[in-house]
């Protein structure tokens, strides 16, 4: 099967980092599976792919190391512990916070926000915490936080614009939305966001690569910013503000993404019924696939599929796990190649290796 989307990098001219002689990377590379899958990939780096891959069937890892560069200029490769920015595959850990809340008596999901965040605007009080993680409170997709770090002006940018949908009704994807329920997470925590999911999350599940936007981890090396970003610079270093909380701005590893979601089955992270309803398909998005909280819920050929993925401008890196459950197969890709008509490259490469895999 030939390499499709990764031949539009060579045709596009996506830079290459000639001037690194090709660098081996340990890793994980299991049975003929993995053996084919690496293969593949590894035809995708002379054309310009750089990212990190994780393959697990039955509950084996058959395939997980890095390809390309994290660092072009100084002929820095890709490897398990190199993070990316994964986008709106940050949505599940703030979906996760809310459920903890829950569990803690400190919120139902059925409550207004405007219950526990009072300086929301009239028209606004009602959205439910449900309807936020749904994508069913009419708010706006757009981003309306960037750049603001005050807590009160940014509930203004997120509110401000009219509900383009009927509430509770229609599916509308909002970021600003998820914005809102990190916001909602400090509020009622009585803790900043980045403290709450740090100690709440991350440390209770073992992540060891893993940290937010303006937040350093000690030794984490975080992949140089692919094509056609917008900003440059380690993400750690980045001026905190609502825009990169809850919705984004999670920096992390294939290797800990692979461990959080085993940890969120293994009830580590939630309770049981957190756990349903974090997986459950709250709302339809269109046939055969619904939206859970922080998750998509797909039929497919070959059953149920949970996917959620993540990529932006920002820093042009993109991500994606997709997990069919019926297969016990999950693939999880982190990537900072660019776009391929404005497809994460990363998740693009995530479906063929998937078609290899049930080959």
């Amino acid at each position: 099967m030939p390499f499709t989307m990764l031949l539009f990098l060579a045709v596009a001219g996506i830079a290459r980092a000639d001037e690194c002689a090709p660098s081996e990377v340990s890793g994980v590379v299991r049975g003929p599976m993995g053996e084919r899958l690496d293969q593949h990939v590894r035809s995708g780096t002379k054309l310009g792919f750089s990212g990190n891959v994780l393959v697990a069937k039955g509950g084996e890892i058959v395939l997980h190391r890095g390809y390309g560069w994290a660092d072009r200029k100084n002929c820095l490769p890709v490897t398990n512990e190199t993070a990316f920015w994964i986008g709106s595959l940050s949505k599940q850990f703030v979906a996760a916070a809310v459920l903890q809340l829950q569990e803690q008596g400190k919120l139902a999901l059925d409550d207004p926000l405007g219950k526990h965040v009072k300086s929301l605007p009239e028209g606004k009080l009602e959205i439910t915490i449900h309807q936020l993680l749904t994508h069913t409170s009419g708010l706006q997709q757009r981003y309306a936080a960037d750049g603001i770090a005050d807590r009160d002006e940014a509930i203004r940018a997120l509110t401000r614009k009219p509900r383009s949908i009927d509430r509770g009704r229609s599916f509308a994807y909002s970021n600003d939305g998820y914005n809102l329920l990190a916001i909602l997470v400090a509020t009622v925590s009585g803790h900043s966001f980045e403290a709450y999911v740090r100690t709440h999350l991350f440390e209770r599940a073992g992540l060891e690569h893993t940290t937010m936007c303006g937040e350093r981890r000690e030794g984490l090396v975080v992949a140089e910013a692919g094509p056609g970003a917008t900003l440059s610079g380690d993400p750690q270093d980045w001026q905190k503000n609502w825009g990169f909380r809850g919705a984004t701005g999670v920096i992390t590893t294939t290797t800990d993404l692979y461990r959080w979601y085993q940890a969120l089955h293994s009830g580590s992270i939630l309770e049981k019924a957190g756990v349903e309803l974090l997986f459950q398909p709250h709302v339809r998005k269109r046939e055969g696939l619904h939206y859970a909280y922080g998750w998509q819920i797909a039929d497919t050929p070959h059953g149920k599929l949970i996917v959620h993925s993540g990529d932006d401008t920002v820093i042009s890196h993109d991500s994606t796990l997709r997990h069919y459950v019926e297969l016990d197969l999950i693939v999880i890709v982190t990537a900072n190649a660019g776009y391929q008509s404005d497809r994460g490259i990363g998740q693009l490469l995530a479906r063929e290796l998937v078609t290899l895999a049930l080959e």
